[in-house]
């Protein structure tokens, strides 16, 4: 049977964000194909050869490099979507009543479960 095989070599290349030391992936796949990829030997971020985002290191740098490249909402951002979340909420609670809070309650704290469990698979590289 065979098994997946890693070989790792030098790139030559450092880390934009963390300049960690770059490394080429050589996957040999158990149907005989090879996939290639870059892995930062420090924060674990990972490119395909044409520089497409693979993996996203845990470091803050890592993210931020991401949503830089990526074009994903910045920190501001999620700020004004936080105001403006509570903002909407308490305007819910005036005019729809303290009754419609028995609703939104569970589902802020099922979303913060959800959003909890998302940030830990991918700390641990799980999706």
């Amino acid at each position: 049977m065979f098994e997946t095989k890693t070989t790792w070599e030098d790139s030559g290349h450092d880390c934009n964000h963390c300049g960690g030391e770059v490394l080429k992936r050589t996957e040999g796949m158990p149907d005989g194909t090879t996939a290639v990829s870059l892995q930062c030997r420090e924060c674990g971020c990972q490119w395909s050869l044409d520089g497409a985002w693979l993996t996203v290191g845990n470091g803050r740098a890592c993210r931020a490099a991401y949503r830089e490249s990526t074009g994903e909402p910045g920190q501001l951002s999620r700020r004004l979507l936080t105001i403006l979340g509570v903002a909407l909420l308490l305007v819910l609670a005036r005019y729809g009543g303290i009754g419609l809070l028995r609703y939104l309650i569970p589902l802020a704290i099922l979303g913060g479960v959800a959003w909890t469990i998302h940030k830990v698979g991918r700390e641990y590289h799980l999706w």
